[in-house]
């Protein structure tokens, strides 16, 4: 069996198995349980949910599938496909609770609008691109990066002096990429696992590229031409960590809890 891999069927959370009996939550599990909501985040959840935990839970919607194709298709053009659109929106997205439009297709292509205009005016040099970042180093008897995540793109870019700086960086189509509390501490524990990882290659910066998929007009704001940067804030994985580990309850001797499942084959007996 190869490690790490996602554990299938938790609970709620995502888990990964990094080595044989060896569980790490992700990063935006973390965050999710280890930091309390912004007001403006609450309010959304809530709209969207109906006030229906289940419905927050499974549904996932059209802002967080209209992200995903964002992303996956940005690591495809990166990769030197060309990507066609199709008036069909089932195409890029499932469609699941709710009705895909041609809104839902503009979204996709202002996002990636918003990606090539970052890319063509910084001309990044990649490193790696949906790396699976973690690490498994021990201090005084623990864990020193307990989580696991996947990072968008590790890449030089030449700063004004041209000289070239390693950056790490996400992607978000979120309305809200500036000053976001829980961005800050996703890029700098990611940072974290890296600088561990790769001593001889440290990041310099680390930023947000906002694929802005609502603006206005034909041609992406220039706020899109270069990533949003943030603060290393290394001194915020280990509160936000302990918190998590006091709230959530995904976990049950070690090993994360699955969902109960039915059973797959019924039959009468001769």
């Amino acid at each position: 069996m190869e490690y790490p891999r996602i554990v299938k069927g938790t609970s709620y959370g995502r888990v990964y198995e990094v080595d044989e009996g060896l569980y790490f939550p992700s990063v935006t599990t973390i965050l999710n349980y280890g930091l309390p909501k912004q007001e403006y985040l609450m309010k959304w959840i809530i709209e969207n949910s109906n006030g229906s935990y289940e419905k927050h839970l499974n549904h996932s919607g059209e802002a967080s599938e209209v992200g995903t194709a964002i992303h996956d298709l940005i690591e495809r053009i990166v990769n030197g496909e060309v990507i066609e659109f199709t008036d069909n929106p089932l195409d890029f997205v499932s469609g699941r609770g709710y009705y895909p439009t041609f809104n839902t297709l503009l979204q996709i292509r202002k996002g990636l609008q918003s990606f090539m205009n970052f890319w063509t005016h910084n001309k990044p040099k990649v490193e790696s691109m949906e790396k699976l970042m973690y690490n498994t180093d021990q201090y005084e008897g623990n864990y020193m990066f307990p989580f696991c995540g996947r990072t968008d793109l590790i890449c030089t870019i030449e700063n004004e002096k041209l000289e070239p700086e390693r950056w790490l960086i996400d992607y978000k189509s979120s309305r809200v990429v500036k000053d976001v509390l829980s961005y800050q501490i996703q890029l700098s524990m990611y940072t974290a696992i890296h600088n561990q990882n790769n001593p001889d290659k440290k990041i310099d910066r680390i930023g947000i590229v906002h694929c802005n998929k609502t603006f206005r007009g034909v041609n992406p704001p220039r706020s899109t031409q270069n990533p949003i940067e943030y603060d290393y804030r290394p001194d915020l994985i280990k509160p936000v960590y302990t918190i998590f580990q006091q709230v959530y309850d995904g976990y049950e001797l070690g090993k994360p809890k699955l969902k109960e499942s039915a059973p797959k084959v019924f039959c009468l007996e001769a």
